[in-house]
């Protein structure tokens, strides 16, 4: 990781700020989070005989955005397949059709029935098609996605290189349009990985930058992951850091209300409710839950499918409930405690295990260790979870299992006895110091 190149991404961005594209009128609305207007225009484009085959994909194509972000899969994915039709072979309108089928695969699915990997998969087909026929902002587009799906499969220190190949290769090419997205996810990948500064001040750049280049969305989420780390760092009782929370998610939930956005209001009016019971003010989450209940009610008119955005770590909303759950462990524990997460592949069995959480304790034993890794078939292989794996993943089975080993740490070698117990979707893991 090199975090200069935040630094210079940020200036390069504010001495050149990108012009918008003129070619994708009714995905340009969308962009800029007038959804509104994009819909009013994409149906009066399709409506009208004379409409061009390159007009109507661009309104095809901007519906299918503002319906993937209010949660209306089904919507989305017939307006994705009417562009695909109209598309020519491998012309940039195919590819551009294809971009938008690859969201809606990776933001309407989830992980278990193997929807994260197949949007990656298209990302990365896409993105190689787009350089071969030198298709340069749809390559670009594509990375974008391609760093997205790489932390919904779990690979958040790959997901953290490929953005920074992302930023640098925006830099030699003066393509600066996708720097504030690529930001953004880079705060993401680091939050869930535990680099939680680092995160801060990237996602903090990225929210500048994001104000000036008017782009909704991932404001949206630059401010719901600052918000999630804002969270996490804050002591119980902490007023003023609840205002700045509150402040924060709200610009975020007007712009989502404004747009119906019910995915997003979901996650942002949890994490508000969540953020008053934590920080001494229980008596301010009711009306943010109630909130937050219209959002999934509205949200499930449109499609039983429907997926909130960062259903799995993306938000760090998960993390926070095991966290909270385990305030003990976090707060007091001198002992390692980790808790993974089952993951599925797409015919539902267990492909691998990922942590969704590590107590202080656990974190400077992997900070130790020199690495981050988030799946069991990476951590099977370094010093404390050596020779575990297997009890972890039959622990994920229901059968609980111990043993006993030597680990180097700061304190020198120690003696940990280690526990794998089951869980209701994964395995806490939990190490004992218990050297003579």
């Amino acid at each position: 990781m090199d975090e200069s190149l935040v630094a210079q991404a940020r200036e390069a961005f504010r001495l050149s700020i990108p012009k918008d594209r003129t070619d994708c009128p009714v995905v340009g609305l969308v962009a800029h989070g007038e959804f509104e207007a994009a819909t009013r225009r994409g149906a009066s484009v399709l409506q009208r005989p004379s409409s061009t085959d390159e007009a109507r994909i661009d309104a095809h194509l901007g519906l299918a955005s503002v319906a993937i972000h209010q949660g209306r899969f089904a919507s989305a994915i017939r307006h994705g397949e009417a562009a695909g039709t109209l598309a020519k072979p491998n012309s940039v309108e195919q590819v551009r059709t294809n971009i938008v089928h690859a969201w809606c695969i990776l933001l309407g699915g989830s992980l278990e029935e193997g929807s994260f990997h197949s949007a990656l998969t298209m990302f990365e087909r896409v993105e190689s098609i787009a350089r071969n026929f030198g298709y340069v902002p749809e390559r670009f587009a594509a990375h974008v996605g391609i760093v997205d799906a790489t932390i919904g499969v779990g690979k958040h220190m790959e997901a953290i290189d490929l953005a920074d190949q992302g930023l640098r290769r925006c830099l030699e090419f003066g393509r600066l349009d996708t720097v504030p997205a690529l930001l953004t996810l880079r705060g993401v990948a680091m939050t869930d990985v535990g680099y939680r500064q680092p995160a801060v001040d990237t996602l903090q750049v990225a929210l500048e930058l994001l104000k000036e280049y008017e782009r909704p969305i991932w404001e949206i989420r630059a401010r719901l992951n600052l918000g999630t780390l804002f969270l996490y760092r804050a002591n119980v009782g902490d007023r003023d850091a609840l205002e700045e929370i509150l402040q924060l998610l709200g610009d975020a939930e007007r712009t989502a209300l404004h747009n119906r956005l019910w995915p997003f209001l979901v996650d942002l009016r949890g994490l508000m409710a969540r953020a008053c019971e934590e920080l001494g003010a229980p008596e301010r989450s009711s009306p943010y839950y109630e909130a937050q209940a219209e959002a999934i009610e509205q949200g499930g008119r449109f499609h039983h499918l429907r997926r909130a955005f960062f259903e799995e770590t993306r938000s760090g909303d998960e993390r926070i409930l095991v966290e909270k759950g385990l305030r003990v462990a976090k707060d007091f524990d001198p002992n390692p405690c980790i808790v993974f997460r089952q993951l599925r592949d797409a015919s539902g069995a267990a492909s691998d295990l990922q942590v969704i959480y590590r107590n202080p304790a656990a974190l400077a034993l992997i900070e130790h260790e020199g690495h981050c890794y988030r799946l069991l078939s990476e951590l099977e292989h370094v010093p404390h979870c050596e020779g575990f794996g297997d009890m972890i993943r039959r622990a994920s089975f229901g059968e609980t299992s111990s043993d006993e080993i030597e680990v180097e740490t700061r304190k020198g070698c120690r003696v940990f006895s280690r526990r794998a117990l089951p869980s209701d979707d994964g395995v806490v893991m939990l190490m004992e110091d218990v050297t003579a």
